[in-house]
């Protein structure tokens, strides 16, 4: 079916330098989107503009939102809690079906909504990342019954520094008292300012991966290994 193009809506918008330059949807009509992380209805079809990079795809496919393209990442270590002054949070629950030094496919449970999401190995600051929204019902059993255990539960927090979105997660069960904060760019040399409650770069130390922290958690850290990450966070 060929969706309805004639009137554009929209629908949500979150604060963000992230944008996306030229959306070609399936008709072949360009829609020159300024406005980053929009979600607009195309009749019964559903757009979610939700790339990590503009040269992304994006695919109309009925109800069903999917999106491919370059996740550009850094890590850092969190030296206050001042990143919850002013920010939206909630709770995420993620598993893993697969982990290995050359690939991810993660599960994501999130404010009902559900995720599946491969990545592969990353290089420098970038990987490629194929993101697919599945129904909540069957992330919940896939978290049980599907990944690896244990899950990896934890709330984050979104808040906003001179134009970048910051995302804070604070790790809970075996992963408690580890709070690391992260930053989402467009290229590996977009230039951003450190928000004060930021520590250290950990880009790139796998005891800092999420798809690592299930398999050795917080709790489990060597000495040493917390002996690092104190002075990581000054």
């Amino acid at each position: 079916m060929e969706a309805n193009v004639s009137r554009i809506y929209i629908l949500h918008r979150l604060r963000s330098k992230r944008s996306h330059r030229n959306a070609t949807f399936l008709h072949g009509q360009t829609y020159l989107a300024g406005t980053p992380y929009s979600t607009f209805p195309f009749g019964h079809f559903s757009v979610i503009l939700h790339s990590r990079n503009t040269a992304d795809s994006i695919r109309l496919t009925g109800q069903k939102q999917y999106r491919m393209g370059k996740e550009i990442e850094r890590k850092f270590t969190v030296i206050s809690d001042s990143y919850k002054e002013n920010a939206a949070a909630y709770d995420i629950a993620q598993g893993y079906i697969c982990t290995d030094e050359n690939r991810v496919v993660r599960v994501r449970l999130k404010n009902g909504r559900a995720f599946l999401t491969v990545k592969n190995a990353t290089i420098g600051y970038s990987r490629d990342e194929f993101e697919y929204e599945i129904p909540a019902d069957d992330a919940r059993v896939m978290l049980e019954r599907v990944c690896i255990q244990p899950v990896i539960s934890k709330r984050r927090y979104v808040t906003e520094h001179t134009g970048h979105v910051w995302e804070v997660d604070e790790f809970h069960g075996e992963n408690e008292g580890l709070v690391i904060a992260e930053i989402e760019l467009d290229d590996e040399d977009e230039p951003f300012s450190l928000p004060p409650f930021v520590g250290m770069e950990v880009t790139g130390n796998p005891l800092y991966y999420n798809a690592r922290l299930f398999s050795h958690p917080f709790c489990r850290w060597s000495a040493e290994e917390k002996s690092e990450h104190a002075k990581k966070r000054g």
